[in-house]
């Protein structure tokens, strides 16, 4: 009998235990913070940018402040926009276009504005190319009638932008439109089974994979047209794509370019967007994202431009700002 009572005692006394280590696992976890950071998919140069600011972000804020980051593979500025506006995640990167069209409601977002969006920084000075391989025998834009092109999985920046671009010169509706990932994007073009692609940014890694076996054509737009362009979209302006973005066509390539800016949610808390403006911005976190990615190297507060869209900043980047001296 005695051997019963001491059984049941120590299976309490286990349960008990048990239990009290569950309640604490569980304050603990409900102790901790999530924030999801949108990028896009693999291939490209944000899904590895995005990798890196998260990393950063790690590193620095979850041990001190029980904050954790999670960078999300997505289809890229729209679906981060998307996503952003529907509460599942808390920031994101973002071309000009998308951001500023979704803030006031214009375009695609006629419907469904997103008011809650936030300037947080500006990452860098973005171009916009088309091309194709020299096996193909594309030159300009006007060469892209009729053929099969790759413009970006939907939901990304490279999508909408291709989209607006094309539309003001007559060729959106006269393309076969392809929308892979970036990284079979390259594969196809080198197969043959799309004619061309259209890409922000350049050089990207899966592109400097296809130019190793097939030389790249950059496909040209004339000056006329490229002002057409620009006069019609606030967010874009004309410059130039150095020669050695890819050494195969080895010559300077006259494009429209825009910014690209880290995004959020007005309701990522204002201390959190603080602790993370101070990390991102301080001298030993600029050095790491540069090393991660020579775009973080033009990290800037953008403040002046998000004051020229209208866009307001979030309050935990503003806070770091004024206490910065950067206005």
């Amino acid at each position: 009998m005695k051997r019963n009572n001491y059984v049941r005692k120590s299976m309490l006394i286990l349960v008990l235990v048990v239990f009290g280590l569950g309640i604490f696992c569980s304050a603990s976890f409900a102790l901790q913070k999530f924030v999801s950071i949108g990028s896009a998919n693999p291939g490209g140069n944000w899904f590895v940018m995005g990798g890196g600011i998260t990393t950063l972000l790690n590193d620095e804020l979850r041990k001190s402040k029980g904050v954790n980051f999670v960078s999300e593979s997505t289809g890229g500025t729209v679906e981060n926009i998307r996503r952003m506006r529907a509460g599942e995640m808390d920031l994101g990167m973002s071309h000009a276009g998308p951001m500023y069209n979704a803030y006031t409601g214009k375009d695609a977002w006629a419907d469904n504005p997103y008011p809650g969006l936030r300037g947080f920084a500006k990452i860098y000075a973005s171009h916009y190319t088309f091309l194709t391989t020299q096996k193909t025998g594309i030159k300009t834009i006007e060469d892209l009638v009729g053929k099969k092109v790759e413009v970006g999985p939907a939901g990304s920046g490279s999508y909408a932008n291709a989209e607006a671009i094309l539309t003001s010169l007559g060729i959106w509706d006269k393309i076969e439109k392809s929308t892979l990932v970036f990284a079979d994007a390259g594969r196809a073009l080198g197969d043959g089974n799309i004619d061309a692609i259209a890409q922000a940014g350049a050089p990207h890694p899966y592109l400097l994979t296809l130019e190793a076996t097939n030389p790249i054509q950059l496909i040209t737009i004339s000056e006329d047209d490229l002002k057409k362009v620009s006069e019609k979209y606030p967010y874009y302006y004309i410059d130039t794509l150095a020669p050695t973005a890819y050494e195969s066509y080895g010559k300077p390539y006259q494009c429209i370019y825009f910014a690209v800016y880290l995004i959020a949610d007005e309701n990522l808390d204002a201390e959190t967007g603080y602790e993370i403006a101070k990390v991102i911005f301080s001298e030993e976190g600029k050095k790491y994202l540069g090393k991660v990615h020579q775009y973080w190297d033009s990290l800037e507060d953008g403040i002046s431009e998000f004051a020229a869209m209208g866009i307001k900043l979030h309050k935990g980047a503003e806070k770091y700002f004024e206490e910065a001296g950067i206005s």
